[in-house]
């Protein structure tokens, strides 16, 4: 009997190690054969949950994102994959965004889901921002490696980002990248708001609301650029001093709708030809009264297009018109339209003309405090966040698959038996090579 068992081992262990068979590692008690199996268990209980990117020595990616939309505490810095251009994209290291106030109304819950046809918009925060060419795809002349630019989009509040080269301009090399930052979006909204919409000419008077906010202040350089008279808006004593000391004679207080009763007084009760509004509820109401015959009221608020505000037509009775602006909309439906509205800007900053405005800067660390700040509409000019912390710590994206790289090289000990097996099989699987 011994013998025979001896026998009956000795042909099941020719019979492990002749046979061909896709196991690693066979262990034979007696004639019984068992094999080990490895099962991955959830990373998310294994992985850390932050991690610091050092800026001169780590080239991840990272966004401010949210976790979910409703409340600012829910904005966080997490890792993101770094971008590949397309045809017709560049890929940009962002140094600064400038914020807006969609941000604000994307990131508390507010913006209509119609606003956006991809939905969730607050998972793409930072409409405009300036930065350096890193890399570009295809069909790319205008722009090269290196070059300084400032453009608007969606998803740029994120260290590298994929931009298209079509909504992108040259940044002059006398004006930092944190300062140009303020310029995109207010420029374009004002640019397009008063040249191209409200038609403002040389000597005719625009009233410009809450004027001492990015696109206000914007919106003051465009008309004294044309010729414009202008007339200010602001909702505190230090802003309308602020608006003062730019040499602006009739201001108003945007929280009181006595404003009407100023533009009438400072314009012989004839009104003015533009208006330039921001204001919300009864606000927009007075605002039309303050209209003179032929007048434009461009509408560039949010908060009553969502909630689908009434007003009255008679208001616009005599040849008055009321025109929404959205460049969101522009860059969806018209996008050569915005880029011919871009070349213009440009030509402008290029010239001195349109200038950086006045800012309060962050670190992307602090996202939640400066937008917490936009909220309560604290600020003068633009709120900026900037890339230039040497450290930052960030989430880690747990939902990220795995890759490793094909041209990296890794080094794996006790590769001959067990789990060292099973993890070079696995670096295999997910992308590497050596």
């Amino acid at each position: 009997d011994a013998d025979a068992a001896a026998f009956s081992e000795g042909m099941a262990l020719a019979q492990a190690v002749l046979e061909e068979s896709d196991e690693a590692e066979i262990i034979l008690r007696g004639t019984e054969r068992t094999v080990p199996r490895l099962r991955q268990g959830p990373l998310n209980s294994l992985a850390p949950r932050r991690r610091t990117i050092t800026k001169s020595a780590d080239p991840a990616n990272f966004t401010v994102t949210m976790t979910s939309p409703g409340l600012i505490d829910n904005v966080v810095v997490r890792e993101c994959p770094y971008p590949t251009p397309k045809a017709g994209e560049v890929v940009v290291e962002v140094a600064a965004v400038g914020l807006n106030f969609r941000d604000i109304m994307a990131a508390t819950g507010i913006l209509p889901d119609e606003a956006e046809g991809e939905g969730a918009w607050w998972r793409n925060l930072g409409l405009e921002f300036a930065g350096t060419v890193r890399s570009t795809g295809e069909a790319i002349t205008a722009f090269k490696v290196g070059d300084r630019v400032m453009g608007m989009g969606k998803g740029f509040l994120r260290r590298f980002a994929a931009a298209d080269a079509r909504f992108l301009m040259h940044v002059p090399d006398d004006v930092a990248l944190e300062d140009v930052a303020t310029l995109p979006a207010a420029f374009m909204t004002a640019h397009y708001s008063l040249v191209d919409i409200g038609r403002l000419e040389p000597d005719e008077k625009v009233l410009v609301h809450l004027a001492t906010g990015g696109v206000g202040l914007a919106a003051i350089q465009v008309a004294r650029d044309i010729g414009a008279e202008i007339l200010a808006s602001a909702g505190s004593d230090t802003k309308r001093n602020f608006l003062r000391d730019l040499g602006i004679t009739h201001v108003m207080n945007s929280r009181s709708l006595e404003f009407s009763e100023g533009v009438r007084a400072a314009t012989g009760g004839r009104g003015v030809d533009v208006v330039l509004n921001a204001l919300s509820g009864a606000g927009i109401d007075k605002g039309l009264e303050c209209l003179a015959p032929f007048g434009r009221f461009v509408e560039i608020g949010k908060r009553d297009l969502a909630q689908d505000k009434p007003i009255g037509l008679k208001s616009l009775y005599y040849n008055n018109s009321y025109s929404v602006i959205d460049l969101s909309t522009i860059a969806d439906e018209r996008p050569a339209r915005l880029s011919s509205l871009l070349r213009a800007v440009e030509a402008k900053v290029a010239q001195g003309l349109y200038r950086p405005l006045v800012a309060t800067r962050f670190p992307v660390s602090r996202a939640a405090e400066a937008m917490r700040l936009f909220s309560k509409a604290q600020h003068l000019g633009k709120v900026v966040l900037t890339f230039d912390e040497p450290a930052i710590e960030v989430e880690v994206d747990l939902n990220q698959p795995m890759r490793f790289s094909g041209e990296a090289s890794y080094l794996v000990t006790g590769v001959l038996r067990g789990f060292g097996v099973a993890v070079a099989g696995f670096l295999r699987r997910h992308g590497a090579r050596r």
